[in-house]
């Protein structure tokens, strides 16, 4: 229900009358206290007491109801639009406005709409003490979260739309591919490719998570005697309360596609990914398409919302996977917990915001006992593994201080006198010259710098191998080494544990090209963008706004002739009108699957 002004002073002032008893500082309090021991009253109060809570974004929430009825949060509505809130062990859900006006007062479930940016004061009362307090809310007009938005795209209104004269406008646009760098943190685990017995209860990955966003991956396969978890924990190692949200999540253990994550990245981007060429596949193509991808194309995104979990001073969650046993509240973050696993492939993301300070370690484990005596050591980087002197060092294993996400964009006008062509394109790639394909384990390279110009493009790859790579866009996998926990570092400029040339591909990577297309000519013209790959890619294009293009989500699957079946090129392939005299601009958002070769390529054709 709204309430009038008249009315909210009222309810405001059976507020304070209930209320008495010395102030409580949500600093030391960490946002949750005894409402039987608060005062509510005056401006300056109420800023005081949220003033040094964290600023969340507008999400469920869930906590134990174990340190008093009352709960303080700070949130930001991230869309405009009606929002559906359910209540469970909850006797008020209270929102207030800046200087401490109660706005409104909910019992129950309840819909409202609020506006993109609205920070919210709100105040949850629990029903009952020691039980789980959980709010659930979710945005009716937006349903599909997806984890990243395009960023820095032209302003197209900047453009001309008319030829200043006769001749060609069209130039090699630049490529400026470049990790996005906020402040998050990018977690990689492939290392040691092959989990045995002898990485149980041992930490594959140990970093601090300060007041920060982290897209966590992982990609192994299984070859442990029996059963087990596997958990990325996060730990609140700070003397204040943790707010830890998960924003989107793909968890595969097993199942149909389990080599490739295809339930994993349906879910993670919120996003039903099909193969599109699969019902033209010859039996042959059939036959090699089953025997490498399995894909079910039947997987539906469980359209999961955004969730916020408080996490008490020296308390853990799994923010995927993990046991309900040992974590605060008995966590399972989108029932992802309590799911153990024997043989086949494993896949998993997750990005999530910390507010608070934390630590994240992946486990394999049986027993939750058997982790929680041990929160310092690191398995590090294992570059040989008894029985196998070359597959471990090839996978990596690591963090670099990214988000997760890589961008660019590509700018062509063009007019009439431009004919069908493969539009160019010009970067600079570093690599050095005559590299030896062998050093010294972590030895740095000397890179110069390359001009390319050319009418396609590689990303995923390592220039240093391949000279016409982008490179721009690889990550670095920031480590220690296993044996002595030393700091290392694996990137293009530097070689493996092996004295390799890194066998780096962005894996589990997000990436977002913009395009603008200018038309300055008197005839529609169509173009064309492309991407080919052996292995597969999920993408999807999305309009200027950001909005996903409905039937542009695809899996895309290449493979060369095998001893199973012939080949099969079913690739991404985008085409899309520029009337004459416009500016079109559109997103193609994609992410390289593990177990795909690590290069994607790519070109924009004129027609």
């Amino acid at each position: 229900m709204k309430i009038n002004l008249g009315t909210a002073l009222s309810v405001f002032a059976l507020l304070l009358a209930s209320c008495s008893g010395p102030r409580v500082d949500p600093s030391s309090e960490n946002g949750s206290v005894d409402s039987e021991e608060t005062s509510f009253s005056g401006e300056d109060i109420f800023v005081e007491r949220f003033q040094d809570l964290p600023e969340l974004r507008f999400s469920s929430f869930s906590t134990n109801a174990d340190k008093g009825k009352e709960y303080l949060l700070k949130m930001k509505v991230p869309y405009s639009g009606k929002y559906k809130i359910t209540l469970s062990n909850v006797s008020n859900y209270q929102l207030y406005d800046t200087k401490g006006n109660l706005l409104h007062d909910f019992s129950a479930d309840f819909q409202q709409e609020f506006q993109e940016g609205e920070l919210l004061y709100i105040r949850i009362l629990a029903a009952e003490e020691k039980r789980s307090l959980d709010v659930n809310v979710s945005c009716l007009d937006h349903l599909k979260v997806l984890p990243y938005d395009p960023i820095n795209a032209p302003d197209v209104s900047s453009f001309e739309t008319t030829s200043v004269n006769s001749s060609s406008p069209l130039k090699a646009s630049e490529l400026n591919y470049s990790k996005r760098n906020d402040g998050s943190l990018y977690v990689n685990c492939n290392n040691p490719e092959k989990l045995t017995d002898a990485d149980l209860n041992k930490a594959l990955t140990r970093n601090a998570l300060n007041n920060q966003e982290v897209f966590f991956t992982f990609e192994h396969n299984n070859a442990v005697s029996g059963l087990f978890y596997y958990g990325y924990q996060v730990r609140n190692t700070g003397e204040k309360d943790l707010y830890l949200t998960i924003k989107n999540l793909g968890f595969q253990l097993m199942g149909e596609g389990a080599w490739y994550g295809e339930k994993e990245w349906v879910d993670f981007y919120n996003t039903d990914f099909r193969v599109k060429g699969i019902d033209s596949f010859t039996a042959r193509q059939e036959s090699n398409y089953v025997s490498y991808f399995g894909f079910s194309n039947k997987y539906v995104s469980e359209d999961h919302q955004p969730i916020t979990y408080r996490v008490p001073s020296g308390k853990h969650i799994y923010v995927m996977g993990g046991t309900t046993a040992d974590a605060y509240n008995k966590t399972s973050v989108y029932f992802t917990a309590n799911k153990r696993i024997g043989s086949g492939c494993s896949n998993g993301a997750v990005l999530f915001d910390v507010h608070g300070q934390a630590e994240g370690a992946f486990y394999i484990y049986r027993n939750p006992d058997d982790i929680q005596e041990d929160n310092k050591t690191h398995q590090g980087y294992i570059t040989t593994k008894e029985g196998d002197d070359t597959q471990y060092g090839a996978q990596y294993v690591g963090y670099d201080n990214c988000n997760g996400v890589v961008d660019n964009q590509a700018t062509w006008i063009f007019n009439d006198n431009d004919e069908r062509q493969h539009l160019p394109v010009a970067y600079t790639n570093y690599y050095a010259d005559d590299v030896p394909s062998l050093g010294e384990p972590y030895a740095p390279i000397a890179s110069t710098a390359h001009l390319q110009e050319a009418t396609s493009w590689v990303t995923h790859l390592n220039p240093q191998s391949y000279h016409t790579a982008v490179g721009t866009d690889m990550t670095k996998y920031y480590t220690v080494k296993a044996d002595d926990g030393s700091p290392i570092v694996i990137d293009n400029d530097h070689y493996d544990g092996r004295g390799c040339l890194a066998n780096l591909g962005n894996w589990m990577m997000d990436y977002i090209d913009t395009f603008t297309f200018v038309n300055q000519g008197d005839r529609d013209r169509n173009i064309v963008v492309e991407m080919t790959n052996n292995g597969s890619v999920a993408c999807l294009v999305r309009e200027q706004d950001g909005s996903p293009i409905i039937g542009t989500e695809q899996y895309t699957i290449g493979i060369g002739s095998t001893s199973y079946g012939d080949a099969i090129d079913d690739h991404f392939k985008y085409t899309r009108l520029i009337p004459s005299h416009s500016v079109v601009q559109f997103h193609v958002e994609y992410n390289l699957l593990a177990n795909s070769y690590g290069c994607v390529n790519h070109s924009v054709e004129l027609l």
